[in-house]
């Protein structure tokens, strides 16, 4: 049992850490990321404790990293997607989930999704052409 509120938040802590360290193994042979958002939790600007953040300083050891985040106010889509091999969404704003992924396909050469935050219908993604991992 988790005696006090700091345990909670550090289990928690150790969970994204996991997952950031899972994600950046799977690109080592990636060299152009887009990160698609780096809020806290979905539809805030909020920064502070972000796995985004802590995922793209992991990333920018073995990558060219861009970021496009509509809610934090970081970038443009078409920056992010140019020249990028992979696709990350790093917080789940409805701003990606509203995305249509033909016009993304359209924008880069980028083929590879992927959702660790479970905002976006895969389905929708493979249809476009996006080999989708993750959720």
């Amino acid at each position: 049992a988790l005696a006090e509120p700091n345990d909670f938040f550090n289990a928690v802590r150790g969970i994204n850490d996991a997952q950031i360290d899972r994600v950046a193994f799977y690109l080592t042979e990636i060299d152009r990321v887009a990160v698609f958002g780096v809020g806290y939790k979905p539809n805030s600007d909020d920064r502070r404790y972000s796995p985004a953040d802590a995922l793209i300083e992991n990333l920018k050891e073995d990558n060219h990293v861009t970021v496009w985040d509509p809610v934090v106010g970081i970038g443009t889509l078409e920056d992010a997607v140019k020249e990028t091999a992979a696709i990350i969404i790093g917080c789940g704003h409805t701003a990606f989930s509203d995305l249509d992924p033909d016009e993304v396909a359209a924008m880069t050469d980028a083929r590879l999704l992927i959702d660790f935050t479970g905002a976006l219908d895969l389905d929708r993604w493979r249809s476009a052409g996006f080999s989708c991992i993750w959720r």
